[in-house]
């Protein structure tokens, strides 16, 4: 089991990764390539470390 802090920083970091996989959507909607690919990378990383 895991202690009261650790479990509140697990839930923060999931909060963290799916804002980013919203904004991503966003992002991809807004039509600007580069902003699109640095979202996507950023999603890739968060499930990388997931």
């Amino acid at each position: 089991m895991l202690d009261p802090v650790s479990r509140t920083t697990e839930a923060l970091f999931w909060l963290i990764m799916v804002l980013t996989f919203t904004a991503t959507f966003n992002a991809a909607e807004a039509g600007r390539e580069d902003v699109r690919l640095m979202l996507i990378a950023a999603v890739g990383s968060s499930i990388a470390e997931g």
